[in-house]
């Protein structure tokens, strides 16, 4: 289960209100200038319980990453060129792998560079191998394994994920927009999400006039097709996972054009066969997990900020 999780918790590098009228509008498209900077601050809580044998093991984790973006330079076809870094990330909790400092440090100061079409989706995702080296140490069994679980189109989905959200245009109270995302996760199996989207329009965040969208969304998961070059210890077999909820919020500032912060909540059950030693075991998963992010102008770990 700590891949499954891990696969779940990369998907958040990816993101209330006031009452509205139908006449109020709003131009739902991220504004970015070359020499602009902000960060991402990503807080995401996960608690799930696993039942086998008649035993049920709780397990939790809350893991807070911050990440600077850099806009580069735009380019003659309306896109732009992001450098995006991640500052730091820390975990704790009892999860397997939370609190893992060796490995949070190794991800420190992971540099990707994404270029970005007119519609702002990513034609071109540029630190893939950089980040490899780096987390592998040049151990070529973990390197292999890596590639298969955290593919690099994976990767590029996910940074995706905070620019293509809005539809990039002009949309009134009570509009509705629709996204489907599609994540192979190798061994592990395959996550396709389809989300609608509903713009609810203007609302206040700290003084600040926002516009106000909210989604629901289903998940729903794959088993691997084939377990390829890389062997994990199980193979999962068969899966019956429900995303019982999958709903968040986004604030959007028409302002700065950028968006202010975003909540996911999500909540997953269901059952995972395994095969293990030539033997099906099969697990009861009821999984939660929150989502807050917040984009800031200011570098969050600088002191006084």
């Amino acid at each position: 289960m700590r891949y499954f999780t891990f696969l779940t918790m990369l998907l958040s590098i990816t993101l209330v209100g006031s009452n509205v009228n139908a006449a109020e509008s709003g131009m739902l498209r991220w504004k970015l200038k070359a020499g602009d900077t902000f960060y991402l601050k990503n807080v995401q809580r996960m608690k799930q319980t696993i039942t086998a044998n008649g035993r049920d093991v709780k397990q939790n984790s809350t893991q807070i990453s911050f990440i600077q973006f850099s806009v580069k330079r735009l380019t003659p076809e309306g896109g732009a060129v992001v450098e995006q870094t991640l500052l730091k990330i820390s975990s704790k909790g009892n999860l397997s792998g939370a609190g893992d400092t060796g490995v949070n440090d190794k991800l420190k100061g992971v540099k990707f560079t994404l270029t970005l079409d007119s519609d702002h989706k990513i034609v071109k995702f540029e630190g893939y191998e950089e980040f490899i080296k780096k987390v592998t140490d040049g151990d070529k069994a973990v390197e292999a394994a890596l590639r298969v679980m955290v593919a690099k189109e994976t990767m590029q989905k996910t940074a995706s994920e905070i620019f293509s959200q809005l539809p990039r245009k002009i949309v009134s109270t009570g509009d509705t927009w629709k996204r489907a995302a599609h994540f192979s996760m190798g061994p592990i199996g395959e996550m396709a999400i389809n989300a609608t989207y509903i713009y609810y329009g203007k609302a206040t965040v700290e003084d600040t006039p926002v516009d106000r969208i909210q989604y629901i969304a289903a998940m729903k998961y794959s088993p691997p097709k084939a377990n390829g070059s890389v062997k994990l210890p199980f193979t999962i077999t068969k899966v019956s996972l429900n995303s019982d909820e999958f709903s968040g919020t986004i604030h959007f500032n028409p302002e700065t054009g950028r968006i202010v912060d975003t909540t996911l909540n999500m909540k997953i059950s269901g059952e995972l066969t395994f095969l293990v030693d030539d033997q099906d075991r099969t697990v009861s998963l009821k999984q939660e997990m929150t989502i807050e992010a917040h984009i800031l102008d200011e570098n969050p770990l600088q002191p006084g900020n």
